[in-house]
């Protein structure tokens, strides 16, 4: 079995050892200098970000062109795209960004939203809080109390994001770059998430407003040989939706991941209530294939805000949260020789209270997740796909 000869691997079975420091206190984002020189990793960094967050607009949310500069997607050579505007209203979208912070420091905004509708403070001992901190807002500062700038040293962030704690414990405990084993299943051709955005009434200018659109989220395949995987993000490519991705195969209009949303300002907004409201806006997020073990994550209340253009979408941030019980599960599966630390660094990381009463122990609680996005113009094919075809992008 793929487990088999994953766990025999020092450098796979090397990560499930730093996960054991997530279970021996719930908050792992308190790291001291003296925990992370013991480690072998740099202490986080608590210095704020050198080009500051420019206050927020009517909105809440920060200008379209700034953002808190150290946790912004760093810049990239892309050529420029510009799509022009859709006849039908409809625009599609692959993304191809997806950047995870590493910095637990907490005067460092983060991708990510306030799932909960908490603004918990480090160490305040609520037990809703689950003794995790939030973060502040990288971009849409109506996640930050009373709608605060991310750069003032008095906001009160609401964002609940586990992500930087685990990839500084997987980073020091293997020295593997989570962030460079996400770029290369993008730069392969072996992992491409698709957006459509349906039902847009206007140009897509910093000043549309449209109360009512659709967003749908697919797993995809690049029509592109395997040896020219590069062009799916440098131009307007054309991509099959995976059936896997759709309730009903051949029907893209029944995407598992389908959404209602709104566009405030030139920025896409799918939002979401607290764990346990309705609709729960899951959607069952495929992710890239570890050492032959393929996990999906259900991520919970998922949202997603982007700035939508002609040629690209900017300033991505996708979030939500994942159920503890069905992250457990997974592990279960993928690497059961290792469940029982896995079980206790889960524990760890849970910083939302779930269920009813809501509650952060076990079986119940929830992980918070996000990412920084961003997308390129993209066309999709109207026929689906079960897999890869052979020769394309993402085929053996």
């Amino acid at each position: 079995m793929a487990h088999e000869s994953l766990v025999r691997s020092p450098r796979w079975a090397a990560l499930f050892v730093p996960l054991l420091l997530a279970s021996c206190g719930s908050d792992t984002s308190a790291f001291s200098a003296a925990d992370a020189s013991a480690s072998g990793m740099d202490a986080p960094s608590e210095a704020a970000s050198g080009d500051g967050a420019p206050a927020p607009d009517a909105r809440g949310d920060a200008p379209r062109d700034n953002a808190p500069g150290d946790s912004a997607p760093p810049p990239r050579d892309v050529p420029e795209i510009d799509a022009g505007p859709s006849e039908d209203g409809v625009y599609d979208y692959v993304l191809d960004t997806f950047l995870a912070d590493t910095d637990t420091g907490f005067r460092l905004p983060k991708a990510g939203f306030n799932v909960d509708g908490r603004f918990s403070e480090r160490g305040s001992g609520m037990p809703e809080d689950c003794n995790h901190g939030d973060y502040r807002a990288a971009y849409d500062f109506d996640q930050n109390e009373m709608g605060c700038d991310s750069a003032s040293d008095t906001c009160l962030g609401g964002v609940d994001n586990q992500l930087p704690p685990f990839v500084q414990l997987v980073s020091a405990g293997t020295g593997m770059d989570v962030q460079e084993l996400i770029n290369a299943e993008l730069a392969g051709g072996t992992f491409f998430l698709l957006v459509r955005v349906e039902g847009v009434d206007g140009p897509l200018t910093p000043t549309l407003n449209d109360p009512e659109v659709t967003v749908s989220l697919y797993r995809g395949w690049a029509m592109l040989p395997r040896s020219m995987c590069r062009l799916a993000f440098e131009s307007v490519a054309t991509f099959s939706v995976d059936n896997a991705s759709l309730r009903t195969p051949g029907d893209l209009a029944s995407a598992r991941g389908r959404f209602p949303g709104r566009i405030v300002g030139g920025r896409l907004q799918v939002t979401a209530g607290p764990p346990g409201s309705s609709p729960d806006n899951l959607f069952p997020l495929p992710l890239p294939s570890l050492g032959g073990v393929d996990l999906r994550m259900d991520v919970h209340q998922t949202q997603l805000r982007l700035d939508l253009g002609y040629g690209r979408a900017t300033r991505g941030n996708f979030g939500g949260y994942l159920a503890r019980s069905e992250l457990v599960t997974q592990l279960r599966a993928g690497f059961p020789m290792f469940i029982s630390i896995l079980k206790g660094a889960v524990d760890g990381l849970v910083d939302l209270a779930t269920g009813s009463p809501p509650s952060c122990n076990r079986p119940v609680g929830g992980i918070g997740v996000g990412l920084h996005v961003s997308a390129v113009r993209a066309r999709l094919a109207p026929t689906t796909v079960s897999g890869p075809p052979a020769g394309m992008c993402g085929a053996p």
